[in-house]
C-alpha cells in the first residue's frame, strides 16, 4: 500500500490543504492520505496555536467526508515537542510493509536542512514536495 502522510498546524485545516492532498493523492496513486495534526509544533509560536486537541477535532472534521483521508492522533497526545522524525518512524513501524511518503510544500523542503534529523528523514521515506501559492518556488 502506498501511504501520504501530510502534517501540519491545521489551525484551522481548510481547502488548500484537502485540494493538495486530493491532488497528490491521485497524481502520486496514493492509497490513503493521513493527516497529522501536530501537537507542540517546534517552528510555531505556541501562544498563537489553537490546542492540539481542537485542532485534532478540526481536522477530523475537514477530512470525514473523503474515504480515501484518515486523520492520526499520533502527535496529539504526544509529550513534548513533536519532531518530523519521530512520527515518520513511528509510521515506518506501524506499516512495516507499505510505501510510506512524506508530502510537505515546496517552501518547506528549501527549509527541510533546519529540521531535526532532516538527513534521517531523507533516507526514512519518500519525499514529495507541491507547490503552494505564496509559496518560494
Amino acid at each position: 500500500m502506498k501511504i501520504g502522510l501530510i502534517g501540519g498546524t491545521f489551525d484551522p485545516i481548510h481547502y488548500g490543504h484537502l485540494i493538495l492532498a486530493e491532488y497528490v493523492r491521485e497524481s502520486c496513486k496514493l492509497d490513503k492520505v493521513i493527516f497529522i495534526p501536530t501537537g507542540l509544533p517546534p517552528h510555531k509560536d505556541l501562544s498563537k496555536v489553537k490546542d492540539s486537541e481542537t485542532r485534532l477535532k478540526m481536522t477530523k472534521l475537514g477530512t470525514n467526508s473523503n474515504p480515501y483521508f484518515q486523520v492520526s492522533d499520533i502527535e496529539t497526545y504526544r509529550i513534548g515537542i513533536s519532531y518530523t522524525i519521530d512520527t515518520l518512524l513511528e509510521f515506518k513501524r506501524l506499516y512495516p510493509r507499505d510505501q510510506i511518503y512524506f508530502i510537505m510544500g515546496a517552501d518547506s523542503l528549501f527549509d527541510l536542512s533546519t529540521w531535526k534529523d532532516y538527513q534521517k528523514i531523507i533516507q526514512a521515506v519518500n519525499l514529495i514536495a507541491v507547490n503552494r501559492p505564496g509559496g518560494k518556488n
